[in-house]
């Protein structure tokens, strides 16, 4: 390693932990957890993914959509049973990379990914709107001043500062200068121990003290699963932003795999659930969706919507020419893609009243997707045959072929 790359290395990783030290203690309170156990979270999910993720440049910690997803849980049956939904979610996370299922990310358009990242922006904007309160009253007066000066002069700093140097980074400064001024100069203002009292040591290695049958695992399984699926949906997100920002590739099967070693050991050290955060990553219609609701159902809800998108494009482009032939019959050739949302559009080329004793069907240029297309062909034969015609249809795909087969229907 050159001199260069440990001194950005260690600069990073100064920025990194300062901003991931007061998320990490919120997203525990947001949990109704004690502060430790997102301390304990953070480091031990921070330190594995590094040693064993497959993304250089990503960090992972104790993320917020995580702790979202186990609220109910904890409330209704604690800390223990939380500690073991940990150990699951692991697990399915570590199944889901040996699966080779990280590709999977590949689905989701560009235009979600960049709604995910915007609704997060707004998330993170929205959520500094609470340091403006205090016993659920807005500032006002010195103190609203006070915070709003020590906002705007942060934001100057990671404004100005890349463009007089870029040899450190500008988040560090201001979160060390404005910190340093803000006690030097004695500042009324909150600090993280006005958050929450936060004491004890290092972790202890532990099982979580419930009792391991059936019932149990009907308790944590519908929440460990939830955690995985956010977890890794998050993760797979931010690394694919990752790898389009540096140009370069990363490993989503091995980052998986990654991430659920680090939550079983975080679960069995007493630290809660995370995954990689874009907040620390990269700090920068969907992005209404990720606001209102939670990161899974904005995702799902965005794929959904380029899905049906996508569907009623391909649908649109089906089109057909046709004409005479010299023995009298007449030739269809059918340009397009033939599945649910187009069998409409398909059947309303042909004139089956009107055309003559034989058609041809010229297929070279036709794509069968599902069995609707053959529910599809199959019907404009049987319109065909009911005005005492015959269809004949020619070149077809393999992949028609096989699905014809399948379906015991034959054509000539």
């Amino acid at each position: 390693m050159r001199t260069t790359s440990i001194r950005a290395d260690i600069l990073a990783g100064l920025t990194t932990s300062f901003a991931l030290v007061p998320e990490c203690i919120a997203f525990a309170l947001v949990a109704h957890l004690n502060p430790l156990m997102g301390l304990y979270g953070a480091f031990i999910i921070c330190t594995l993914t590094a040693l064993l993720g497959g993304r250089p440049g990503m960090i992972s910690g104790a993320a917020g959509s995580m702790a979202v997803v186990i609220v109910a849980l904890v409330v209704q049956h604690g800390v223990q049973y939380l500690l073991a939904t940990v150990l699951l979610g692991g697990l399915i996370m570590i199944a889901f990379g040996l699966l080779r299922l990280g590709k999977l990310v590949r689905m989701v358009p560009y235009s979600v990914m960049l709604g995910f990242v915007n609704g997060l922006a707004i998330i993170i904007a929205l959520a500094q709107l609470e340091h403006f309160k205090h016993d659920g009253a807005w500032l006002s007066g010195a103190p609203l001043y006070l915070m709003a000066g020590l906002v705007a002069l942060t934001m100057a700093i990671v404004y100005v500062l890349p463009r007089l140097t870029r040899s450190v980074p500008p988040a560090l400064i201001a979160i060390l200068g404005v910190g340093a001024g803000v006690y030097l100069l004695d500042l009324p203002t909150r600090t993280l121990g006005d958050l929450a009292h936060i004491a004890g040591g290092l972790p202890v290695l532990s099982w979580p003290d419930i009792p391991w049958n059936l019932e149990t695992l009907k308790i944590i399984a519908p929440y460990a699963i939830l955690m995985a699926l956010v977890g890794l949906l998050e993760t797979l997100l931010t690394l694919n932003l990752t790898d389009e920002i540096t140009e370069s590739r990363g490993y989503p099967n091995r980052e998986c795999v990654a991430l659920g070693v680090a939550n079983m050991t975080s679960g069995v050290f007493g630290g809660m659930g995370g995954c990689a955060m874009i907040g620390q990553t990269a700090i920068n219609a969907v992005t209404v969706v990720t606001v209102l609701t939670d990161l899974a159902t904005a995702v799902l809800f965005g794929i959904v919507i380029a899905a049906l998108n996508f569907a009623w494009q391909q649908a649109r482009e089906l089109y057909a020419d046709s004409h005479l032939e010299s023995d009298g019959s007449k030739l269809y050739r059918v340009h397009g893609t033939l599945f649910f949302a187009s069998t409409t559009p398909f059947l309303n080329q042909f004139d089956p009243a009107n055309d003559p004793a034989l058609v041809t069907l010229d297929c070279q240029h036709l794509n069968f997707v599902d069995y609707s297309a053959i529910a599809a062909l199959k019907t404009l034969r049987e319109r065909y045959s009911n005005n005492g015609k015959h269809l004949r249809v020619v070149h077809l795909s393999e992949r028609c072929k096989q699905l014809l087969k399948r379906t015991d229907l034959h054509y000539s």
